[in-house]
């Protein structure tokens, strides 16, 4: 399993005001008690796919690294 440091993942501007706190703490409450059913996704150059809430849950946990995958996305369709 991949794993990334959070603080090493761009985040696109835009997408830091699209996550809902309740299901934040919803998230957060379940990796405590299950972990980590999916690991995040992100570009070869460390941009974030997806798994906003999930990286915010892990912050929430006190957790500075979170498990990951790679896309590779065309150009053309970039983040």
């Amino acid at each position: 399993m991949n794993i990334i440091k959070i603080s090493e993942i761009k985040i696109n501007g835009r997408a830091r005001r699209l996550t809902d706190d309740n299901k934040v703490r919803e998230l957060a409450n379940s990796i405590k008690e299950i972990g980590l059913l999916n690991p995040i996704t992100i570009t070869s150059d460390k941009k974030l796919v997806a798994g906003l809430h999930r990286i915010k849950a892990f912050q929430l946990l006190n957790r500075e690294e979170i498990p990951y995958s790679i896309i590779e996305i065309q150009d053309s369709l970039r983040i």
